[in-house]
């Protein structure tokens, strides 16, 4: 669990309510994926991006210097799947920080609903 988490369990648990901190930053959200359960994924994706941003970059290169035209095709066909590849990979990657941020605003809402309840 997280710090969101223990403060969360202990609101509950004495019925006080917590002040909420400002609004996470990319950086802490970013951070909050390789905290998860599935971060064996997430260094999984991080080392498939850097495998393919390096093959995009060596098929860039010798796009650049190919010669023939069978060349050029081949080597501009890898280039372009490794951008579709690179951005498939950004878009899971995002949803997953989506879906903790998610997560987050329900345990909230979780929270002040429980603080509702104690006030009747």
């Amino acid at each position: 669990m997280n710090d969101f988490d223990d403060k969360l369990k202990q609101a509950l648990e004495t019925g006080k309510p917590i002040a909420f901190e400002r609004e996470e930053t990319l950086r802490q959200m970013m951070a909050q994926t390789f905290r998860s359960k599935m971060r064996w994924m997430v260094i999984w994706l991080w080392c498939e991006a850097i495998v393919i941003m390096v093959l995009a970059g060596w098929s860039g290169y010798r796009l650049y210097h190919a010669v023939e035209m069978k060349e050029t095709i081949v080597w501009a066909t890898v280039l372009l799947l490794c951008a579709n590849f690179f951005v498939l990979i950004k878009v899971v990657g995002w949803q997953w920080v989506n879906k903790f941020s998610v997560m987050r605003e329900i345990k909230r809402l979780e929270l002040q609903i429980a603080g509702l309840k104690e006030d009747k």
